[in-house]
Order: structure tokens, then sequence, then C-alpha cells
């Protein structure tokens, strides 16, 4: 056993914690130094964010100065990303905060790619994985916030950056439902635009003109029943047509060219019946004095008719080129 002479007490006692005080302040500056690196980097992440500007709530929404912001700020995440990748840690316990702060910053990257992605999107079948992918990031972006600040590092997600996505998220949602709404408005014209062009085709043979079918048959002397068999036929096509405007769907603005289809069918019935009621009367009673007045009434409301015809033609040519 050694011994150790209380004369020398006095030298080693000192020298023993010069030693351990060596050791302590190696200790702390490593991990102090460690520390300083993440804050530096903290910081810059800050710095980074805080220069999002912050919307005001009326403000129009500048597309292009958004999306050189956005790829200016994601430059300059991707050089933090590289150098902090390339730093070197003493202390094995700091590990554990630097790979959350390497994934923070990861986060952030996601989160300005996400928005670009979104802005850039001209497809929108995809709107909706995009967006959910947006607020997705988002929301990691606060919880990693929260939970890097308990490991003690000053870091935070600053309120204009918060504000700055958020009016991202409501331009992006205004235009896809606005775009939403315009594809069911063009959708819904189109179809009613189909609607009276088959209205019109379907009046091609209804709008002819019977006066010279009605002259030849008496030249020929041949029975007017077939004149009143065709006119038959004419008021069954006519009433599916009438009964087909009913139930159609009226888009917005189109509210003329629809009352003028409605104008257009009760000409039509007015004078089909009339013209009806002179083919009877003169089959019925050869002898009346009123066969001609009668006619010459049911050729009026035809003449009519077409005039409102070629009104209706009018107006769906208004409606399609709004």
């Amino acid at each position: 056993m050694i011994k150790i002479q209380k004369k020398h007490i006095k030298f080693i006692v000192p020298a023993l914690l010069a030693i351990i005080f060596i050791v302590i302040a190696i200790t702390f500056t490593l991990g102090s130094n460690d520390i300083n690196k993440l804050s530096k980097i903290s910081k810059e992440i800050i710095s980074i964010n805080s220069s999002l500007p912050n919307p005001k709530t009326n403000d129009n929404f500048d597309y292009d100065k958004t999306c050189d912001t956005l790829k200016k700020n994601l430059t300059s995440l991707n050089n933090i990303n590289s150098t902090f990748q390339q730093m070197k840690f003493k202390k094995s316990s700091s590990e554990d905060i630097r790979s959350s702060l390497s994934n923070y910053i990861n986060l952030n990257i996601s989160l300005y790619n996400s928005a670009l992605d979104i802005l850039n999107n001209k497809n929108e079948d995809n709107f909706s994985d995009l967006y959910k992918q947006l607020i997705k990031y988002e929301n990691d972006i606060s919880q990693s916030t929260a939970s890097l600040s308990d490991k003690g590092l000053n870091i935070s997600f600053p309120n204009n950056a918060n504000n700055f996505f958020h009016r991202i998220n409501k331009y992006v949602n205004d235009i896809y439902k606005s775009n939403r709404e315009n594809d069911i408005t063009s959708s819904q014209k189109l179809d009613f635009s189909l609607y009276l062009d088959n209205v019109v085709s379907n009046f091609s043979k209804l709008k002819e003109d019977v006066q010279p079918a009605l002259l030849k048959i008496r030249e020929d002397n041949r029975n007017l029943s077939i004149l009143l068999d065709d006119i038959n036929n004419k008021k069954s096509d006519f009433n599916k047509i009438k009964n087909d405007s009913c139930s159609v769907s009226i888009p917005s603005g189109a509210q003329n060219s629809y009352e003028a289809l409605e104008d257009m069918l009760n000409s039509y019935e007015v004078y089909i019946n009339s013209l009806q009621k002179s083919v009877e009367t003169e089959i019925n009673e050869p002898t009346s004095t009123d066969i001609d007045s009668n006619y010459d009434d049911s050729f009026d409301k035809y003449k009519s008719f077409l005039s409102y015809f070629d009104s209706f033609e009018n107006a769906i040519n208004d409606y399609k080129n709004k």
C-alpha cells in the first residue's frame, strides 16, 4: 500500500481538483459547442420562415410573388440542410436533438415543395391528394416545433409563416371550388344547349307548311283524312317535346332561351289545334261557309308560330355566345 505523506496532500488535492475542473470544462465546452451549432441552424430556419410576408385578409393573392418567395426560401432551406448534414458533433448525447432538427429541416422543405406543387397543379383530379398533403405538412411542422422546444432548442414557426401558408390553403381551395362550379356550369350549359338543338331538329318536320299539301289533296280529289292523320302524328310528336320541356333543368343564364322555347311551343300548339279543327270542319261540314275563313285563321297562326320559332333560334344563339 502506497503511503502518502501529509506534506504531499496539500499538493495532490489541488492537482486532482484541477484535473476534475479541466475535464468538466472540456465536457461543458464540447456540449456548449454542439448546442451553439444547433442553435445557429434553428435561428437560420426561423429567419427564413420569418421572411414570409404576412398576408392581410382582404389582400388579393399574388400568385407570381408567392411562388417566387417559396422558391427563394426553398433554396435557402436546402443550403442550410446541406451545411447541417456536414456538421460534426462531439457529444453522442447531441445525436437525438440533431436528428430531430434534421427531420425538422426536411419537414420545412417538404412543406414548401407541397405548397409549390399545389399552386402549380393543373389537374383537378390531383387536387384532393395535394391538399391533404399540404395540410399534413403544416400539422407536422406544428407538432415538430413543439417537440423541439420541449427538448430545449430555441425554435418556433412564426405567426406570419402560419398565416402565409393558410392564405395559400384558402387561395387553392377557392380556385378549386370556382373551377368545379365553372365545370358544373359549363356541363349544364352544354346539356341545355344540346337539348335546345334537339328541339330545333325535332321541329324540322313539325313546322313544315301544310298548305301546299292541302291544296294538292283538294286538286286530286283525295280524302282529307290523309292530312288529318299527318296532323295527329305531328301533335303526338309535339306533345312529347312539350312534356320533356317541363322536366328539363334550366341552368343559370338560360331563362331567356327557355321563355322563348315556351312561347314557341305555345304558339305551335295554338296553330296545330286550329289547323286540326279547320280540316275536321271541311271533312265533317263540306258545305260550311266558314271553311276558308277557318283556314285563313289557321295559317295566320302558322305565320305567328314561325315568328316565335325565329325568336327561339335567336335566343339559342344568344345563350350559346354568352
